[in-house]
């Protein structure tokens, strides 16, 4: 059982007999730095890699030391950096600058609306560009959560149902990302979207389709735009585990 208290103090612990590794140097320096700036509440300056090993470097460290306990470990801990980001840091989405970056010079826009919007990484970023970001959360779930504590710009206190209300006419686009899967309130927003007839804003969403994201009912209905740009934006999105998620297009 992971301690997510504790977690990185961890990793580096079972990560040591490996230092002189660069399978796992070049992965500890990237958690580490990826933690530090989340810590400082920057928006983190690389895209992770994938984290878990392959086969061939199992080999590879079992020649260093041929501890495989420790490897399984060290593995198991590294697949588990996900829910550390989530649970320290209300970082679901891999928001990361270089994603952002591709996003704004991609599609240009002037305003945008965040929806469930957490501590807001996605307006953060866009607001320091100059863009009018207007990001929204009820904050219902900050009441358990310490993470809900740490927003990197003021979070408007909106359910995602009013926000889309007050802003959708006002905004150039409409953000949702890591909807959960067990909620069709992005269902509702969805039927919402459809009904604007005019000056209609482009939506995005980040997920997983048909997985770990949005609902059964959300997926069944979308309709998913095929992009180039959504393409081009997506090469610079972090698959770091099992977990593929990327940025969609809808209507």
């Amino acid at each position: 059982m992971i301690n997510f208290d504790q977690y990185l103090t961890d990793l580096l612990e079972l990560a040591k007999p490996f230092s002189k590794s660069s399978i796992v140097s070049s992965r500890i320096n990237l958690i580490t730095n990826f933690d530090q700036q989340l810590k400082k509440q920057k928006i983190p300056t690389q895209n992770l890699t994938k984290l878990v090993f392959s086969e061939s470097e199992i080999i590879s460290l079992a020649e260093i030391n041929f501890d495989l306990k420790r490897i399984e470990d060290l593995d198991y801990y590294l697949s588990y950096f996900r829910q550390y980001l989530q649970e320290k840091y209300g970082y679901w989405a891999t928001i990361t600058e270089p994603f952002l970056k591709s996003l704004t010079q991609n599609f240009s826009f002037e305003t945008s609306l965040e929806l469930m919007a957490g501590n807001g990484y996605i307006s953060k970023y866009l607001h320091d560009q100059g863009i009018t970001a207007y990001a929204t959360d009820s904050m219902a779930w900050s009441k358990e959560s310490e993470t809900g504590k740490k927003e990197l710009i003021p979070i408007e206190k909106l359910d995602a149902l009013a926000a889309f209300e007050k802003y959708y006419d006002k905004v150039d686009v409409i953000f949702l990302a890591w909807s959960p899967d067990f909620d069709e309130i992005d269902y509702q927003i969805l039927e919402k979207y459809r009904k604007i007839k005019q000056s209609k804003p482009k939506f995005f969403i980040i997920g997983e389709q048909n997985g770990a994201t949005n609902s059964k009912k959300f997926w069944n209905s979308v309709n998913i735009i095929d992009s180039l740009c959504v393409s081009e934006v997506n090469k610079n999105y972090s698959n770091y585990d099992i977990i593929e998620d990327q940025l969609y297009l809808i209507d």
